[in-house]
């Protein structure tokens, strides 16, 4: 019997033992399938990723039908990521909300001269007087863009803060621009042509859809050759004056409304 029971006891121990065991080569089993599985994954990201990806700028804007600067025209809303796109392209540059609005060029009597309706707009948005008067815009104002390997050393674009489009483009140019005239004019066509700004030399304009491009080639104090390029999108700086006369209208109202509960 004493024998019995040792020999029972040793398979009892043995069992546990065999038990255990098979349980780590099980446990071991499912660790290094898992480690294949895992490295697999990470083999195939390695072999589908040759390299580091960055996400690239939106464009600024395709497919305009008018004129563009950078991409940006008529149809185009000012939002955060066309703001990255124009500071790639032009460097740092300013932001500001609400300001005056000028919508001159040249010398003082040239819009008036060759362009009434612009210079009608430009009355409608000024004081007669000269009172200053602010809008509703937001404009960036970029001045290292010579920096960016751009002709450009100022550029001012004005966009309507209510509808989020461009009112207007000024942008100046030293005579590293003077080879961009011909690449507009294959774009655009022939400009018209005027004679003698009052300035010096001449200005160039197209006219396309209700929208004004006109460049001015003027000289600077060195005698070197200079341009200034301004952009108009009339029929967005129109709908910023019909939403000024009809909020100005409405102010109106109020204080009326105000004079007689007074009295």
């Amino acid at each position: 019997m004493l024998i019995k029971g040792s020999i029972l006891g040793f398979l009892t121990r043995f069992g546990d033992t065999m038990t255990k065991w098979f349980k780590n080569i099980k446990l071991q089993i499912t660790i290094g399938v898992a480690a294949v599985i895992l490295g697999a994954v990470v083999l195939f990201l390695v072999l589908s990723s040759p390299g580091e990806k960055k996400m690239p700028l939106p464009p600024v804007q395709s497919r305009q039908s008018g004129f563009t600067f950078f991409g940006v025209g008529e149809t185009t809303v000012i939002s955060d990521n066309i703001e990255k796109a124009l500071k790639d392209r032009l460097g740092s540059g300013v932001l500001e909300k609400r300001g005056t609005i000028d919508l001159r060029a040249g010398d003082q009597g040239f819009l008036s001269t060759h362009f009434p309706e612009i210079y009608t707009l430009h009355t409608k948005l000024n004081d007669s007087a000269g009172a200053r008067i602010e809008h509703n815009i937001i404009k960036l104002t970029y001045r290292y863009a010579l920096k960016k390997d751009t002709p450009f050393f100022y550029v001012e674009l004005v966009f309507s803060n209510d509808s989020k489009r461009p009112l207007f483009f000024r942008i100046k140019a030293k005579k590293e621009a003077a080879g961009i005239i011909e690449e507009i004019e294959k774009k655009y066509g022939n400009p018209r042509e005027i004679p003698d700004t009052g300035g010096n030399n001449y200005a160039l304009s197209w006219e396309k859809d209700n929208d004004l491009f006109i460049i001015f080639k003027n000289t600077d104090r060195f005698g070197d050759p200079e341009f200034l390029f301004m952009i108009y999108f009339s029929q967005n700086i129109k709908e910023l004056v019909a939403t000024e006369t009809r909020e100005r209208t409405q102010r109106e109202e109020v204080r009326k409304k105000a004079v007689r509960k007074a009295f």
